[in-house]
């Protein structure tokens, strides 16, 4: 009888209730856009994401280009194809540190460089 009942009940989402004749209707005129839900929604489960994260989500379709699109839909690298955590932070923090060191490039077109004074001891 309780399965009865849920035809006639509102569905709630985020707050929101609709009648369920609405929300039934709506989504059989766009079945083929949304056929990729993959199965039943909870009657009650809360949206994914907060307002402002899906406010960015709906920005970013507007904000990236063309070209940042067609290289973001690009081949990933397999999982085992990439640097582990701990390889990928001491690679990173390798970096920033000889970022911040002051080295000596001269360009010797082949010839050593030339030696440094030593510090007068």
């Amino acid at each position: 009888m309780e399965a009865r009942a849920d035809e006639y009940r509102d569905i709630a989402i985020g707050g929101k209730s609709w009648a369920p004749p609405m929300p039934l209707a709506k989504s059989c005129r766009k079945k083929e856009a949304r056929g990729w839900i993959p199965g039943p929604v909870a009657a009650v489960a809360p949206p994914p994401l907060s307002p402002g994260e899906l406010a960015d989500l709906y920005r970013s379709g507007v904000s990236i280009s063309r070209e940042d699109e067609h290289e973001l839909s690009g081949h990933l690298p397999e999982l085992h194809d990439l640097p582990r955590a701990e390889d990928f932070e001491a690679s990173v923090s390798e970096r920033n540190r000889l970022g911040m060191e002051e080295l000596d490039c001269v360009p010797t077109c082949g010839k050593p460089a030339p030696r440094r004074a030593r510090p007068e001891k």
